[in-house]
């Protein structure tokens, strides 16, 4: 049986990926459309994710132990700071994480500004809005990570005495390392900081790292980029596998697809749609000391 693809949806990058993935090499098995922008480009994506945030099962593990953590230790992590701080929250979502930490700035009379950043305009608008009540500078910066650097001085213009704070949190887990960490060196200058607020993972059973993703949300969720491509649910079965650190979660397809360029994917094909990384403490700091000098470990 074959489904007949109709290029009736842009599919933009993704569409672009797919077709370049199966143009290099027709017989391969898996294609990879894992870049975390591919599901965040669109509300109703930003409006999936936000559910799973409100899903017990996947953030417990996950979200309330970093909260919980950044509640206990803001005071160690800024003491000391001299002079002013802009934050600069890296696809923040809701950004509850970060609230204690530009609690503690605003009562120390050190925050100057706070500015999200996300390519998706639904996240930018609940980032500032949740923050407006702790800083008056607010902004929003709708770009990829990648183009930051080239614009986060328009908004943010360097100031004498005044340092940035750079926030990431669950989102570096869905970067390739090198990855996020070319684009954070880029970013990160000697005068600024960076705070990862990512879970670390020693000896954890392999089922119990993969069970949050099991959930129905979590699959729409992952599933909404190949929705986005036409693709339909009744075409696809949930694939997640564990490799190694990485957790890699996809569909296998049920039919084979025919582009309207008569490129075709097989039916068999897995198309993994995320990818979520999970690093034990020792491998989390030797990827960090490849780019920075200084590291400091709060747990």
């Amino acid at each position: 049986m074959s489904l007949c693809y109709s290029n009736r949806r842009s599919g933009g990058p993704l569409l672009d990926a797919l077709r370049q993935q199966v143009a290099l090499n027709p017989k391969r098995r898996t294609i990879w459309l894992d870049d975390p922008p591919n599901l965040y480009r669109t509300d109703l994506q930003a409006h999936k994710y936000l559910g799973i945030m409100h899903t017990p099962q996947y953030s417990q593990p996950f979200h309330q132990p970093l909260l919980n953590l950044l509640t206990e230790q803001a005071s160690g992590i800024l003491a000391d700071w001299p002079g002013t701080v802009s934050v600069v929250d890296l696809g923040p979502g809701h950004p509850d994480k970060s609230f204690p930490l530009l609690d503690f700035l605003r009562r120390q009379q050190q925050l100057a500004s706070y500015i999200a950043v996300d390519l998706n305009s639904y996240f930018l608008s609940v980032a500032t809005e949740a923050a407006r009540p702790l800083c008056n500078s607010v902004a929003g910066i709708q770009t990829d990570f990648r183009t930051l650097p080239d614009v986060l001085d328009l908004y943010s213009p360097r100031q004498k005495a005044r340092r940035r704070l750079f926030i990431l949190g669950l989102t570096f887990l869905n970067f390739r390392p090198r990855i996020i960490m070319a684009i954070l060196s880029r970013l990160v200058d000697a005068e600024d900081a960076l705070l990862i607020a990512t879970p670390i993972v020693d000896d954890r059973p392999s089922a119990q790292l993969l069970d949050p993703y099991y959930g129905s949300a979590v699959q729409e969720f992952a599933r909404s980029s190949l929705t986005e491509l036409g693709i339909a649910d009744s075409s696809l079965d949930y694939d997640v596998r564990l490799n190694r650190i990485r957790i890699e979660v996809g569909f296998i397809l049920r039919k084979h697809i025919t582009f309207e360029n008569s490129q075709s994917v097989p039916a068999g094909t897995r198309i993994v749609t995320a990818v979520s990384y999970r690093y034990p403490r020792g491998a989390l700091q030797r990827l960090v000391r490849k780019y920075f000098s200084v590291v400091t470990l709060y747990t």
